[in-house]
């Protein structure tokens, strides 16, 4: 029966809509856990710059872990399948169904706590066949693999390399899946380009061509990102001289185009996606005003042919201006024990918003001045400690210290989005780093903006910032 199934599901590879896939499956716990009427969601990836992830779908397993998602899909893509602190990735295509077995150690997993408290993995597809996606690319990946690990020297040596890429070319000469036939071309880009490296220009010659569309396939983009990685950062930056920093000045996008990488100027779409790596690169680097980037990707939001390119654009766009004054800020939900905390319920008044650890004895200090401005300024002002210690003891331990109502104190619960989102300093940092301000504030506005992203501490003139604010 089990096989039939099996047959039934492999058929579906060729039938159903034509724009939507299904994933289906079951999760076991290996070591007798559950993962029962839970959350289970289909993330798709394709900016592979920022690699942002969209939901497509969410769905929750049933009394037996058993899941099904359907939904629309015109793209063959990456996806993620996400059921809790489980994930599995896979290639999906248009109009086919992917039966996935999930074993993880479900019981372990929920007990541990943090960023890394998390089990990923290539997705195990029962009804893959050899002329399948994932099959094909599972298998080239691994014979490249275990080429370079069988051939130390060989690997070494163009000769070797050429030949290798010619034989794998052979092999798979007539496969017609176009997505595995561009990842094809460009794993063998990706095994030559170290012997290539003091032929750079022959190496893009070859392997760049225009109007190839790489930004759709996930190794033509880690080929591009590899190659070019640091151009601006390190090339460009370290030449005060370059034509591309009045370029950037002029918000020029047609010369800086040309400038980021001269040698392929007559492929715009190459060299777009060269810049806007670069841009990302040095986002932080502040060599160049968040306004000259701003603009360069509104250029390029505005001009480029390349819908991908566009998307990619608006991600880097949102995520240099992340947490900027004036943007919405990010969700803050906080879930454990009888704690239901979500900063939304807060609209109408201004939050102060306090991100700390227990053992920061400056901390301590402040909380005499914040339960002062919490009681004096209470009908305009509502103010959130949020406790980012990794060990709970400490967490409860300054609790325990707390002469003072602890109604606005909680812990971040090991949800690692939201010290992403905040950018809270490194949440590994142990006591022994005292050196670093474990401390964070924001001030968040009435309708939810960001109204001071680096808020002062208590202690060094909050106050005397949010009176003039509220002109009081």
């Amino acid at each position: 029966m089990h096989n039939f199934f099996l047959l039934i599901l492999s058929i579906c590879f060729f039938c159903g809509s034509a724009h939507q896939t299904t994933l289906l499956g079951s999760i076991k716990g290996i070591e007798g856990g559950k993962y029962t009427n839970s959350p289970v969601e289909v993330f798709i990836v394709n900016d592979f710059i920022t690699y942002n992830q969209e939901r497509i779908k969410q769905s929750e397993t049933d009394a037996n872990g058993n899941f099904k998602l359907t939904f629309n899909n015109s793209n063959t893509n990456i996806a993620i399948l996400k059921l809790g602190k489980v994930e599995r990735t896979l290639f999906i295509e248009p109009g086919k169904s992917y039966y996935i077995s999930v074993e993880a150690y479900l019981k372990k997993l929920s007990n541990s706590k943090g960023f890394f408290a998390k089990d990923s993995k290539k997705a195990i597809i029962k009804n893959s066949s050899e002329g399948e996606l994932n099959y094909l690319i599972d298998t080239l990946d691994k014979t490249c693999s275990q080429f370079l690990l069988n051939n130390p020297y060989k690997r070494k040596s163009y000769k070797s390399i050429k030949s290798f890429t010619d034989s794998i070319k052979k092999t798979y000469s007539t496969e017609k899946n176009t997505y595995f036939k561009k990842y094809l071309l460009f794993k063998i880009a990706e095994m030559q380009m170290y012997v290539m490296r003091k032929f750079r220009d022959d190496f893009v010659k070859h392997h760049f061509k225009p109007n190839t569309n790489y930004a759709n396939n996930v190794q033509s983009m880690h080929v591009l990102n590899t190659f070019f990685a640091g151009n601006i950062k390190h090339n460009i930056l370290s030449n005060d001289n370059s034509p591309f920093h009045i370029a950037m000045l002029q918000a020029n996008l047609n010369k800086m185009l040309k400038e980021v990488s001269p040698n392929t100027s007559d492929n715009r779409e190459l060299n777009e996606l060269i810049l806007l790596k670069g841009i990302l690169e040095i986002s932080e680097v502040y060599y160049y005003r968040k306004s000259h980037l701003t603009a360069t990707l509104n250029k390029i939001i505005e001009t480029t042919i390349h819908p991908t390119h566009k998307e990619i654009a608006q991600n880097i766009k949102k995520k240099i201006n992340d947490l900027e004054i004036g943007i919405t800020a990010p969700e803050l939900i906080i879930k454990y024990d009888e704690t239901n905390f979500n900063l939304s319920d807060y609209k109408g008044k201004y939050v102060y918003l306090c991100f700390f650890r227990g053992w920061d004895l400056s901390f301590q200090k402040e909380l005499e001045i914040i339960n002062y401005m919490k009681e004096h300024y209470k009908d305009e002002l509502a103010i959130v400690c949020v406790s980012t210690d990794i060990d709970i003891k400490v967490y409860k331990d300054f609790l325990s210290q707390m002469k003072n109502d602890i109604d606005h104190i909680y812990h971040y619960n090991f949800d690692s989005k939201i010290l992403l989102d905040y950018k809270v300093p490194d949440f590994r940092m142990q006591e022994t780093h005292q050196w670093q301000k474990p401390s964070k504030y924001f001030l968040i506005g009435p309708v939810g903006d960001i109204v001071f992203n680096n808020a002062k501490a208590p202690s060094k003139g909050f106050e005397y910032d949010f009176r003039l604010l509220i002109g009081k």
